[in-house]
């Protein structure tokens, strides 16, 4: 959307009026995407957990790798303990699902820093892709091929080789160097 906000912008908005921030003049698409969420069956439970934190910074070693981030939100309630991740991607339905799998190991390592301050592992991770308020559970089981753990070694090993590949996306397609002279290939 060309008429609005920069993308980052409007996540930011999104982000601090979610974490119960004041925002000065807000962007009427940014309080569309909270309300997207607060009134969400996700929202609605959020609200009544005993136990919640909202943009929970994190630093944590994996395998040699210090790790930064911060999850959007956590909570606990009776039932289970729950990471969501807000999205504002511009996305539709049947893109939200696909885009959840980048989006899948990001959420694997929130677990792993949620576990460490909570003791427990998280029961369950959630994407909420705010545009076309689709929310898709995200696996936090361990795949043998993706684990945070060998992502963390086979970075630190092209970060020492300077050997890095490349991962091409559906961002790629609108790139006038596209399957021609790619930079990143070196074509």
């Amino acid at each position: 959307d060309d008429e609005g906000l920069p993308a980052s912008e409007l996540g930011t908005q999104v982000h601090q009026l979610l974490a119960g921030a004041v925002v000065a003049d807000p962007d009427t698409e940014a309080l569309r995407l909270a309300d997207n969420f607060r009134n969400s069956a996700l929202g609605r439970r959020a609200a009544k957990a005993t136990r919640l934190e909202r943009e929970f910074d994190f630093l944590m070693v994996v395998d040699g790798l210090v790790i930064r981030g911060q999850v959007d939100l956590w909570f606990e309630d009776a039932a289970e303990l729950v990471i969501v991740d807000y999205k504002t991607d511009a996305v539709n339905l049947a893109e939200a699902h696909r885009r959840a799998l980048y989006y899948a190991l990001q959420l694997r390592l929130y677990g792993m820093a949620v576990e460490q301050l909570a003791g427990r592992a998280p029961d369950r991770a959630f994407l909420h892709f705010l545009r076309p308020n689709a929310v898709v559970e995200v696996d936090l089981g361990l795949s043998l091929i993706e684990s945070p753990s060998q992502v963390a070694r086979e970075f630190q090993e092209a970060q020492s080789s300077l050997q890095f590949s490349l991962n091409e996306g559906d961002h790629c397609h609108a790139c006038p160097f596209f399957r021609d002279l790619c930079p990143a290939t070196g074509g």
